[in-house]
């Protein structure tokens, strides 16, 4: 039987993730015990927190529920749906924000290649892999900043507010 936990009210705060994730993990691995504790671990309680909250007796019980092997895997199962969801969402939206006017161009750089090699459209050896800047020539490295510019460019005119007054300051 596979379950699905719905975190609810998952805010900004305290390094917790917006939005709403869903963690899917198997019954058959956890009791009922556990699988409160997985989620209330997993909504930003610590392990002593957490073990009250899911019915332990004491909060020093958490600290060993937490590295049970099928509370890891539940764990795990949930991190990886927050890094391939929340995550990389948020990962994209960082590194664009990054890319704007008004950041170091050195910021602006790196974040665009990122972006750029993420990808898959980074410069390539002969082999087809991505060539690190340090293996760029001077030419490609021209070109590359010609290009991450023109992207630059064409994101920031796609931010701009529509009814919008530019102020230089």
């Amino acid at each position: 039987m596979l379950i699905i936990i719905c975190l609810q009210g998952v805010g900004s705060q305290g390094g917790k993730i917006s939005g709403n994730p869903m963690l899917k993990i198997s019954k058959a691995d956890l009791t009922e015990k556990q699988l409160a504790f997985v989620q209330a671990y997993a909504e930003g309680c610590s392990p002593g927190e957490a073990a009250l909250k899911s019915g332990y007796a004491t909060r020093e019980v958490g600290y060993q529920v937490v590295r049970s092997p099928a509370v890891q895997k539940a764990l795990h199962e949930w991190r990886e749906n927050m890094i391939n969801t929340e995550g990389a969402n948020l990962a994209i939206r960082t590194m664009i924000a990054l890319m704007q006017p008004g950041n170091p161009g050195g910021v602006r750089f790196q974040a665009a290649k990122y972006m750029l090699d993420a990808a898959g459209h980074g410069p390539k050896d002969e082999s087809g892999h991505a060539k690190e800047l340090h293996e760029m020539t001077a030419d490609e490295l021209e070109a590359a900043i010609s290009k991450l510019d023109s992207a630059l460019a064409g994101k920031a005119e796609a931010a701009k507010p529509v009814n919008a007054r530019v102020i230089e300051g």
